[in-house]
C-alpha cells in the first residue's frame, strides 16, 4: 500500500493521487480530517518491535506495516473536536496530536518523504535565512540582493522573479537529482542529507549566466515539478511496491 497524507485543501496531493491510483493498486489518499476522525489507533513501541494501525471512520483498518511507502505532506494535526474548549485545553490538545503523530511517523520503517521534526509534521522547512545559511554551507551559490522563493508554490506566477532570469525547479529524490543545473548534483545532495529531506525541492534562478539558490521547500506543488519527478518517482515505487 501507498499512503499519501496530506491537508483537505492539498490539490497538489490529490493531483498526484489521481497519477499513482491510475497506475498501482491499494493507493490511499487521507486528510488530516480522516486521521483526526479515525476511530480507534493502536500505537505500540517496544525494543523487539513496532506497531501502528488504525480504523477510519468508514470502518477500514489501516496496518502500517502493510505500508510500502508513505508521502507525507501533514504540516501539523488540528484536533477539530476540541474547537468549542478554552483556548489552553485547545494548545494542550494540539500539543499532544502533534507529538503522537510525529511518534507513529518517525517510527514508520518503510519509506517516508518526508520524516517529521520537532516543529513540522512533514519534515524541515525553515524560513529564508535559514535555507540561504545551510544553502550556503553545501556550496550552493546565493543571491546578494533580497530575491528569494519562498515555501508557498506560486512561482510561476510571481512577476519580480520570473523577470530577474529563468526560474530552474530541482528535485532530489533519494539523491537522485532531476533537473539539477550542470555541476551542483553533489551540493544538492548535500542540502537534502542534511535537512534529512529525501524528497527535496530546490528553486534556482539564472542571473548573468549563473545560476543562483532561490529557495527550496519538502512541499513542492507536484503539478509543477520538471518531467523526469514522475518517472523516477515510479521507478523508486516499482522496486518495492507489490
Amino acid at each position: 500500500m501507498i499512503l499519501i497524507l496530506a491537508h483537505n485543501s492539498d490539490e497538489s496531493a490529490h493531483w498526484l493521487f489521481t497519477r499513482l491510483s491510475g497506475r498501482y493498486k491499494n493507493v490511499l489518499l487521507l486528510t488530516d480530517l480522516d486521521l483526526i476522525r479515525a476511530t480507534h489507533w493502536r500505537h505500540f513501541l517496544s525494543n523487539d518491535k513496532t506497531e501502528t494501525c488504525f480504523e477510519l471512520k468508514g470502518g477500514r483498518k489501516i496496518e502500517l506495516a502493510e505500508v510500502q511507502m508513505i508521502i507525507n505532506r501533514l504540516q501539523y494535526v488540528y484536533p477539530m473536536h476540541w474547537s468549542g474548549s478554552a483556548e489552553k485545553e485547545r494548545n494542550y490538545a494540539q500539543q499532544e496530536y502533534s507529538a503522537f503523530f510525529a511518534s507513529w511517523l518517525q517510527a514508520y520503517n518503510g519509506i517516508l518523504y518526508n520524516p517529521p521534526t520537532v516543529n513540522n509534521l512533514c519534515g524541515s522547512n525553515p524560513g529564508k535565512s535559514l535555507w540561504l545559511s545551510m544553502a550556503k554551507n553545501c556550496c550552493l551559490p546565493i543571491p546578494e540582493n533580497s530575491f528569494y522563493i519562498d515555501s508557498g508554490n506560486n512561482i510561476a506566477d510571481d512577476i519580480s522573479l520570473t523577470q530577474i532570469g529563468e526560474i530552474k525547479i530541482t528535485v532530489v529524490l533519494d539523491e537522485n537529482i532531476i533537473n539539477g543545473p550542470p555541476g551542483f548534483e553533489d551540493a544538492c545532495r548535500d542540502l537534502s542529507r542534511k535537512t534529512n529531506l529525501p524528497l527535496l525541492c530546490i528553486y534556482f534562478i539564472e542571473k548573468s549566466g549563473e545560476w543562483i539558490f532561490a529557495g527550496a521547500t519538502p512541499l513542492p506543488d507536484f503539478r509543477r515539478l520538471p518531467p523526469g519527478f514522475l518517472p523516477a518517482l515510479h521507478k523508486k515505487i516499482e522496486t518495492i511496491y507489490v
